[in-house]
């Protein structure tokens, strides 16, 4: 061994100092994006119904871009909303999503509505405590 080679501190150890705003630049469209693509596919998917169809295809467009642009939404506005709205703008953003996808496959209103409060219910306390837990 030699003598000047010093003992490091852990990568995962951060200096302390001001924490910026925007720490990942490209995360808060690219994560949305994605999601909007994946929902807009799944959501073409089942509208479908095993055969091609312009209308399948606009609705799984449709759903997408809007899917995208509420997540974006969501993460824009990130810096200025306390944890309790941005929490329930979460829950009520998939509690919407999974209600409409389960629409699409053709159980009664009444269920989808159903469904999509309990996801609502469940992803919003979730999102709470995940938020409120974490380090800022």
């Amino acid at each position: 061994m030699h003598a000047h080679t010093q003992a490091r501190a852990p990568a995962l150890v951060r200096a302390p100092g001001p924490r910026t705003e925007r720490r990942h630049g490209a995360a808060w469209w690219t994560l949305p994006l994605l999601a909007g693509v994946a929902y807009g596919a799944y959501a073409w998917f089942l509208a479908r119904d095993e055969r091609f169809t312009t209308a399948a295809t606009v609705v799984g467009l449709v759903s997408g871009v809007l899917a995208a642009l509420v997540l974006a939404a969501l993460a824009a506005v990130r810096p200025s909303v306390p944890a309790e709205p941005r929490a329930a703008g979460y829950g009520a953003a998939c509690g919407i999503g999974v209600g409409y996808l389960s629409a699409l496959t053709g159980p009664s209103v009444l269920w989808s509505s159903v469904l999509g409060l309990l996801v609502a219910a469940g992803v919003a306390p979730a999102v709470l405590y995940r938020l409120s837990t974490r380090q800022d």
